[in-house]
């Protein structure tokens, strides 16, 4: 409890030591609050067992006590080492394969908590004059950003040394391990433990990149974080492999070879601005290779079709068209024989190719066409008649080869050239 407040104070500095010695008495409920706060918005980043909350949670105590014990006694954050555990959370996040970029948002998170929750509501009700609140509020606040701040970089320094340091289970090994087994690799038992994860079960493969080109905001979200999102909701057990920045490979353990695509488990709203590749399911070590393969495929496709992010797209959707346009020079030759003036650059005619090959799609119903384009069925009629005049043919007797050529146009950059 508070006790007495707002207490007796002579100065700013008397009435920032005296908030942070009651707040050092609630250490234990605050710890539990921000737990339970970073869990709630971090948690895809933060945890996968009891074992990784615990630390979090030592982690989140032992650095509440060493914030509010320097206010309280006015040592300088400057002079101050991170407790063992703050150490320990992100070499033991390190060793699991947890993104560093996940790490460095949660305490900017954590700060603003402390700040606003806390701290702040705390020194304003201290009943100080105008100038020594904020005197108090301008030295609060810059010591807890410049200890966290430290904590932060610190934190990270840590993680690098923990993923650059060789030895059996750790990160490299790891990634030594998985570009063997995609180079068709026979892996050692020793490779399937330091992996702690059943290359031999039915795998689901996933890469998730975005674009270096396109500027990320500060809401952007990293593709580790979408790929260890994705994972969860696919399955129960996974592995992950950071490749830079901007990608992110990942495989799942899923439910027999028919496992489809994640559009009920996985929306556009929860990708933010990256891609996502998801390969057909397969069996086995060579499985494991075939299902990445799989990914890479949609990788390529997306990139070449230019589609801006956000995208998910799973291998079936790409499958044909992967064969159709091997050979891009003659995909672009059968797109123009096929379409004739349909093959034209332009947005007129983007959107009529797009209407009728989801109008030959449904089977040349006009009202799952007009459902799924979201549009009146007059409309669809109009751009169905108005393809069919620019292909010089109806195309109510249009066979699949009008289909492909229409399916090339959606993955081509410029389907007439």
């Amino acid at each position: 409890m508070w006790g007495a407040w707002p207490p007796a104070v002579e100065d700013w500095a008397d009435a920032v030591a005296t908030v942070a010695a009651q707040l050092l008495l609630e250490v234990p409920r605050l710890t539990e609050e921000l737990v339970a706060e970073l869990l709630a918005r971090f948690d895809d980043d933060l945890v996968r067992d009891r074992q990784e909350t615990a630390a979090l949670e030592a982690s989140v105590t032992d650095n509440l006590h060493t914030m509010f014990r320097m206010l309280a006694h006015r040592v300088p954050s400057a002079g101050l080492t991170l407790p063992p555990s703050a150490l320990a959370w992100p070499r033991r996040l390190a060793h699991d394969g947890v993104s560093p970029h996940a790490l460095q948002p949660i305490y900017y998170v954590g700060h603003q908590l402390i700040w606003r929750r806390w701290v702040f509501p705390r020194l304003a009700a201290a009943g100080l004059p105008a100038a020594e609140l904020a005197r108090a509020v301008e030295h609060a606040e810059s010591e807890l950003f410049d200890y966290l701040d430290r904590a932060a970089q610190r934190v990270l320094a840590e993680y690098e040394d923990e993923l650059a340091a060789p030895g059996p289970g750790g990160p490299r090994a790891r990634e030594q391990a998985v570009l063997g087994l995609l180079a068709g690799q026979v892996p050692t038992d020793r490779e399937v433990a330091e992996l702690g994860y059943p290359v031999s079960s039915t795998h689901q493969a996933v890469v998730v990149w975005r674009d270096s080109r396109v500027p990320q905001g500060v809401s952007a979200l990293h593709p580790t974080s979408v790929a260890e999102r994705l994972c969860r909701r696919l399955g129960r057990r996974y592995l992950l492999l950071d490749r830079g920045p901007n990608e992110t490979w990942g495989w799942v353990e899923v439910q027999g070879e028919g496992a489809s695509a994640p559009g009920p488990v996985l929306g556009l709203g929860d990708v933010g601005d990256v891609h996502v590749a998801i390969g057909q399911a397969a069996h086995g070590v060579a499985g494991f290779r075939v299902t990445h393969e799989d990914a890479g495929r949609v990788q390529v496709a997306v990139a070449r079709a230019r589609r801006p992010a956000p995208t998910i797209t799973h291998y079936t959707e790409i499958a044909l068209v992967t064969l159709l346009t091997a050979d891009q020079a003659a995909a672009a030759d059968y797109v123009r024989r096929q379409l004739g003036g349909l093959a034209a650059d332009g947005a007129e005619t983007a959107r009529l190719r797009q209407t009728l090959r989801v109008f030959l799609g449904s089977g040349g119903s006009h009202a799952r066409t007009a459902d799924e384009l979201g549009i009146h069925r007059n409309t669809v009629r109009y751009r169905v008649q108005r393809a069919g005049q620019l292909l010089g043919r109806p195309v109510q007797h249009a066979g699949s080869e009008l289909h492909n050529a229409l399916l090339i146009t959606e993955w081509l950059a410029r389907p007439g050239a």
